[in-house]
């Protein structure tokens, strides 16, 4: 088994550092080892080997030119150079025969799930944990629709998409999911043109409309809110009681995102108590003055410094891998989910209660209480009061029943 595993084709991402061009510049190559010897393709690549290369990470860094778009490509000619290892694994290929370059370029193109996947490993590669999750789910789903067959661009069709959603509906997605999957269907077509794998004039979008509707969000009320407080939770059962913690002070701190409240630490804390942390979804600093009621929920727990407020991740988690840190969160934030769905149904409340909607609950008690739309806007840390203004959207039907009763009854 050892002597097997010796023999066994490997692909690796090198920075070739005897081999500079007139610029000084080192070559990125893709190297096929099998048996001890090498052969190497080129990326098109050349880079400041100090000043452009992460080690650590085996990618160019962010201060190179493009660096998204060249860590992109050397991903794509990294998979396909797996390929041809598969296949000398395989011995459908044999190593005296091998033209690397040849093989890397004989077939003409990916079928549509081969570059999907390749896109959804690209994010993976920039750490987009949740873009790089969806595309997959997504292709795994039409996957599973085509019977694993290959599924070429002029596939692709008008009716095919129909079809398409067709099933998705007999599957029982809703109407914001399925545009969700096709979203993601003609992202990756798009691409495809990009490169020249299919040409623009059979896009089968430009007959094919997408269907959005807006979502119909449920949100908490302060009675709702006062007897999730009030509920009686056992002792013993440590998660139910975090669970209400992190839903009411993600509330009293306009709807702090799990993600970001389990990444919390004392160091977030400052002295004049203030909440002073970046958001994961968008990189922008948030700053929150803490009121009582959130204080008087940081007041339950004795972090060391340094470490998470909120005993649900460990310090050494937040230190790791960035990718595998979302993974530990998305778990946590399922069984969350879970734990409140409990505490709101013991409570006698009859809703679809998630972790997210504190955001919905502070929107619909701050909407109740008259406050100003841009501040509403910036205690959510939106982007823009035109978002905000949509998120408010789903809220206004309380007031048209109000003026309605008021009027004819």
């Amino acid at each position: 088994m050892v002597s097997d595993l010796c023999t066994m084709a490997s692909v690796a991402i090198v920075v070739r550092k005897s081999v500079k061009n007139r610029n000084g510049l080192c070559p990125v190559m893709v190297r096929l080892t099998h048996n001890g010897k090498s052969k190497f393709l080129s990326t098109k690549i050349s880079i400041d080997l100090e000043k452009h290369w992460d080690s650590k990470k085996n990618q160019v860094k962010g201060s190179y030119p493009n660096s998204t778009r060249a860590n992109y490509n050397i991903s794509v000619i990294e998979q396909r150079v797996q390929e041809i290892a598969m296949k000398l694994d395989s011995k459908d290929l044999e190593w005296s025969k091998v033209d690397i370059k040849a093989e890397m370029y004989q077939k003409q193109g990916m079928t549509f799930i081969e570059l999907g996947r390749s896109i959804a490993n690209s994010f993976e590669l920039k750490e987009s944990y949740r873009t790089f999750k969806r595309y997959n789910t997504i292709l795994n789903k039409l996957e599973k629709y085509v019977k694993y067959k290959q599924l070429e661009f002029v596939d692709i069709t008008v009716i095919f998409l129909k079809n398409y959603e067709d099933y998705l509906v007999g599957m029982g997605n809703g109407t914001n999911t399925i545009h969700t999957n096709l979203k993601t269907i003609r992202a990756i077509y798009y691409e495809a043109i990009r490169r020249g794998l299919i040409d623009q004039s059979k896009n089968p979008f430009f007959n094919f409309k997408l269907k959005k509707e807006k979502p119909q969000i449920e949100k908490p009320t302060l009675e709702e809110i006062e007897l999730i407080k009030l509920e009686e939770i056992d002792s013993k059962n440590g998660w139910l009681h975090n669970t209400r913690n992190l839903f009411l002070f993600s509330m009293y701190c306009a709807g702090v995102r799990v993600g970001d409240l389990l990444q919390l630490t004392t160091n977030n804390i400052l002295p004049n108590n203030m909440l002073a942390y970046t958001m994961d979804k968008t990189n922008e600093p948030r700053l929150i003055k803490l009121t009582k009621p959130a204080l008087d929920i940081l007041k339950l727990y004795s972090p060391k410094k340094g470490e998470p407020i909120f005993p649900l991740i460990t310090k050494t988690e937040l230190k790791g891998n960035h990718t595998s840190l979302l993974k530990r969160i998305e778990s946590i934030n399922t069984q969350l989910n879970l734990n409140l769905k409990k505490i709101v149904k013991s409570a006698g409340i009859e809703k679809n209660y998630t972790m997210h909607m504190a955001r919905h609950g502070f929107t619909e008690i701050a909407r109740k209480k008259k406050i100003d739309v841009y501040a509403i806007s910036k205690a959510l840390g939106h982007s823009s009061l035109g978002i905000t203004e949509q998120y408010l959207k789903a809220f206004d039907l309380d007031d048209q029943e109000e003026t309605f009763r008021t009027m004819w009854e």
